[in-house]
């Protein structure tokens, strides 16, 4: 009678031990997917953060597509506005000079002269006065060499000396 209870609990032991190892199999089991889950709920949260940053980005260039547009309204509308400016601004110019007579043109032909003289006589005093600064520099570096010269022949005094 001893053996039937002893095989009994035997058999009971292992079965016992079968449905352990399944508790562990269905453990494994579990927690990966629980930790395919945590994985999921993560990537949803990146998804939406991922869609609030796209989203931002798209209102931003819609931002800038909509300043631009205004930017390049506002330059076709104040290059139109200057056009249109410099238009009346030589149709008086033009009126102007068309009301001047032959001696006034004659006054400002004299006066673009004598302007150009004055400019030539302004140029020549700046090509002379390149020249003279030249000159200076060329002096300065020849004093420089004898300053130099004058201070190795003291240095040198001192060291014999």
């Amino acid at each position: 009678m001893s053996d039937i209870n002893i095989t009994e609990a035997l058999n009971e032991i292992r079965k016992a031990g079968r449905m352990f190892r399944a508790f562990e199999h269905v453990e494994k089991v579990l927690t990966a997917a629980a930790g395919l889950e945590q994985n999921e709920r993560e990537l949803l949260a990146s998804v939406g953060s991922l869609k609030h940053a796209q989203e931002s980005a798209m209102a931003a260039l819609l931002r800038i597509q909509e300043d631009a547009k205004q930017t390049t309204d506002a330059a076709v509308a104040k290059a139109e506005r200057i056009g249109l400016e410099a238009d009346m601004a030589a149709k008086r110019v033009r009126d102007a000079a068309d009301k001047y007579d032959e001696d006034t043109r004659r006054d400002l032909e004299a006066a673009v002269k004598e302007a150009a003289a004055n400019c030539k006589k302004s140029m020549d005093m700046s090509v002379q006065l390149s020249h003279d600064i030249a000159a200076g520099r060329a002096e300065l570096d020849d004093l420089n060499k004898k300053i130099a010269k004058a201070r190795a022949a003291a240095a040198a005094i001192v060291k014999e000396g």
